[in-house]
């Protein structure tokens, strides 16, 4: 996706956020969105408004569809289901959303910590 232009890596889970930005190679800023959730301290760090016509990696847990207002804020997304199994056999699924041409997306501000 980098020949198409700078990329963000985000999810709407800090956890997820956070171990992106640990384990993907050159460490590089992660964001969460906030899509109804209580506060973390992503939402004390600048967030997606300075990402207008970036691409993105959206991570989620699970297999789950892309939320509507992430939808809205994307020219096109493309969705791959993702499933690991760890060394205790457990498994672990993820969807990942390659999105292209960010609009921007309505600030949600947290009301609960």
């Amino acid at each position: 996706m980098k020949e198409k232009g700078p990329v963000f890596i985000f999810s709407d889970k800090y956890q997820v956020a956070s171990e992106l930005a640990f384990y993907v190679k050159g460490q590089p800023v992660t964001y969460c969105v906030n899509l109804g959730r209580r506060m973390n301290q992503y939402d004390l760090w600048p967030g997606l408004e300075n990402l207008i016509g970036q691409n993105a990696i959206f991570v989620r847990t699970g297999i789950k569809p892309l939320p509507q207002q992430l939808r809205a804020a994307f020219g096109r997304c493309e969705e791959k289901e993702f499933e690991l199994q760890t060394e205790q056999n457990k498994i672990m699924k993820s969807t990942v959303f390659k999105c292209y041409d960010f609009r921007g997306v309505e600030p949600i501000i947290p009301e609960r910590f």
